[in-house]
């Protein structure tokens, strides 16, 4: 049953793009679809996802692709074929010419064994990407690596993966926010293998740069809690946190992340506060982009919760606050993640204004903007249950990469409707 707050049709508006789906599909890439849309399974949706990765022309975009296939396997139950999928994306990975490319594509591919709790590839991954990583000549970027593989080896040995985080640099902010983020990452981790002291001390040492991710790892522990007073407990710190940060932004993220985790553990009242709490201290964030994105990322949240009206409201809000945001780049960025927001809330006819409002030329960080826009629209239809128009929808997209993306995230979707939106990065 649908739970769109419009229903204007999608399919009308991107009608002309549709038309030319045989000009990259083909014949039998139509046929494909059409039947899997009919009658859509996540099986059938990963597969298709899987057929168009063909598609795919870059070494860095045929990774991302795999990655995101492979998750979409993956939750369809195959988990043998994601992992099939994987290894045969790694000579990409490992081939790109570009040091700091091929670190990050092996650091993304042992990331993602550990989500698979793929041990076997995990070790292979960890051993390349790390002798990649340490070649990386960028300080920040190295750090930023190597915080990211501690991360995916606490798969493997918890205590050994709280050592090597604590070894990390500070040399400044940036590095310090990097090692902040592995503890914060770590937590919960060690959390659902049922060790607690390690959680506790990892977020205890997360001390240095910016305290959101300390606020924010206590939230993701209390999710995990397997008691009441022991839930109060890592959220009350969190918020304790969160309150003392001056960053309106940050304060917002953090709070935002409090209240969703409040009404995960069955405290509605509690976690609409926090919410009303997040939107206030949205308004204080430091450039007009960051009061808009700040705004919407509460509107995701609480649709991610259930709460599509809440999460409605909060769009115009979103948008006034982007009235005065001078910068092009930025102004069209946030028309990106704003109109995943609706998507995701269920106002389909507010996301496809906001995509229309992008340049097709558009792109942020070399990555073309409209199509990742397009493919957050899709996941909107298919969480809201227009799971034909989704798939229709993510076929037309143009950019390859994108397209793949659009379908595994259906494919998700399917398997788990509770599944919550994903962060936006390109």
């Amino acid at each position: 049953m649908t739970r769109h707050l419009h229903s204007q049709s999608l399919t009308a508006r991107y009608a002309s793009i549709i038309a030319l789906l045989a000009a990259f599909v083909g014949c039998a890439g139509q046929t494909r679809i059409a039947d899997c849309a009919s009658s859509p399974t996540a099986i059938c949706v990963a597969e298709l996802a899987n057929a168009e990765r063909s598609s795919v022309a870059t070494g860095t975009a045929q990774v991302s692709a795999a990655i995101e296939v492979a998750l979409a396997q993956a939750a369809a139950g195959d988990a043998e074929t994601a992992a099939q999928t994987l290894a045969a994306v790694t000579p990409f990975a490992a081939a790109l010419d570009d040091s700091t490319e091929r670190a990050v594509e092996l650091t993304a591919l042992a990331s993602t064994a550990a989500t698979l709790q793929d041990k076997q590839w995990l070790e292979t991954w960890l051993a390349t990407a790390t002798t990649s990583a340490a070649s990386v000549t960028t300080a920040s970027k190295r750090n930023d690596l190597t915080s990211k593989l501690a991360v995916a080896s606490a798969a493997l040995d918890h205590q050994a993966a709280l050592d090597a985080v604590l070894k990390l640099p500070e040399v400044d902010s940036t590095d310090a926010a990097y090692k902040a983020r592995a503890l914060a990452e770590l937590a919960p981790v060690f959390a659902a293998g049922g060790d607690w002291s390690l959680a506790e001390r990892a977020l205890e040492a997360a001390t240095m740069g910016l305290l959101y991710y300390r606020s924010v790892g206590y939230t993701r522990i209390a999710r995990l809690a397997p008691d009441a007073s022991q839930q109060r407990r890592y959220l009350r710190t969190a918020v304790g946190i969160a309150r003392k940060l001056d960053d309106g932004y940050f304060k917002a993220g953090a709070l935002r992340q409090a209240a969703a985790a409040y009404i995960a553990l069955g405290n509605n009242a509690t976690g609409k506060r926090f919410y009303n709490d997040a939107a206030v201290a949205a308004v204080t964030a430091s450039t007009a982009e960051r009061r808009a994105r700040a705004t919407s990322r509460i509107a995701t949240s609480l649709a991610d919760d259930g709460n599509y009206l809440e999460a409605a409201a909060l769009l115009p809000i979103s948008l006034m606050a982007l009235e005065s945001e001078e910068r092009e780049t930025m102004r069209l960025w946030s028309y990106y993640e704003i109109a995943g927001s609706a998507a995701f809330a269920g106002d389909d006819a507010l996301a496809t204004e906001l995509i229309e409002r992008i340049p097709p030329e558009t792109a942020f960080g070399g990555s073309p903007l409209q199509p990742a826009a397009v493919r957050d629209l899709a996941f909107g239809l298919a969480r809201h249950g227009e799971t034909s128009r989704a798939i229709r929808v993510a076929a037309a997209i143009e950019s390859p990469r994108e397209r793949v993306q659009a379908l595994a995230r259906i494919a998700r979707v399917l398997a788990d409707p509770d599944m919550a939106s994903l962060p936006r990065y390109l």
